[in-house]
């Protein structure tokens, strides 16, 4: 069983979410973390949900007895 970080866990400074960028081609926006999120997790392969290492992945990793 996976212990540690979860999706919950896992977080930016808080100022990118509560002050919009001053400057560059992004001016005015915030981070949109829960997208980025499901996007990365996607990505490696984890769960959208949890953030935990799908067993496919595990399997495809040769990680399955985790």
């Amino acid at each position: 069983m996976f212990q540690g970080i979860r999706r919950k866990d896992d977080q930016l400074p808080k100022r990118l979410f509560a002050e919009p960028m001053s400057e560059g081609p992004n001016k005015g926006a915030v981070v949109p973390l829960e997208p980025l999120l499901d996007d990365a997790y996607a990505a490696l392969g984890w769960d959208k949900e949890t953030g935990i290492p799908k067993p496919e992945t595990l399997k495809r990793l040769g990680l399955e007895e985790l």
